[in-house]
């Protein structure tokens, strides 16, 4: 099952995912998500802004993400997971601030590093939809996207190495889904066989649906 960032806007859109979700669990569904709305659009405008040097700014834009997605996520979230969401959030927002370094040490958003960048939209959002599932008592997990699509390093345009990515999924998602566990994955980001962060480009999250479900 697929759902764009308009499906995941705030905590009401999630809410109805939840509930479609629900009313198919006797599929064993594998739930493919895209960044929330408008997030790729504003990490790709926080790289610009660090690859001009422009802290202050970076600090500001870095800010409204992370604050969107915490409200986010502390809405679907149950109460007794709210803590460790938190503590989810410093991690990738650290990775996202190291990568961001990067880049202004670069002086400009090479495409390796706006993969790298951009990628944390797909995270941030598998976490936050498992958070809501399992807040409905669906036994959901999240699974990092880059530990299952596996891709050449044609960065921004990556091109999926099927074989690998089968022989990932075959050993990541299905236990999952033999345990009665619904894996929840981003789409559009995968990692080369160097361990590279990558995208697939445009609808790369409906592409990377279509993989897995194959």
């Amino acid at each position: 099952m697929k759902f764009g960032g308009s499906s995941l806007a705030a905590a009401p859109e999630i809410e109805r995912v939840v509930g479609i979700v629900h009313d198919r669990l006797d599929r064993r569904p594998l739930v493919v998500v895209s960044a929330m709305a408008r997030t790729t659009r504003s990490l790709l405008a926080v790289s610009d802004a660090a690859a001009k040097g422009d802290s202050g700014l970076v600090a500001s834009r870095r800010g409204t993400i992370r604050s969107f997605h915490e409200s986010v996520g502390a809405a679907v979230a149950r109460p007794d997971e709210r803590a460790q969401f938190s503590g989810l959030l410093d991690r990738w927002f650290s990775q996202l601030d190291a990568v961001l370094a990067q880049v202004g040490a670069a002086g400009e958003v090479t495409p390796r590093l706006a993969d790298a960048v951009v990628s944390f939209g797909e995270l941030l959002s598998s976490e936050i939809v498992s958070l809501a599932l399992r807040r409905a008592g669906i036994p959901a997990r999240f699974v990092d996207c880059r530990e299952v699509l596996v891709t050449d390093d044609s960065f921004t345009r990556a091109r999926p190495l099927y074989p690998e990515t089968k022989a990932r999924l075959r050993q990541t998602i299905l236990p999952k889904l033999d345990q009665g566990e619904i894996p929840v994955v981003g789409g559009y980001v995968g990692r080369t066989l160097d361990g590279i962060t990558t995208t697939l480009g445009f609808e790369g999250s409906d592409f990377s649906a279509a993989i897995f479900g194959a």
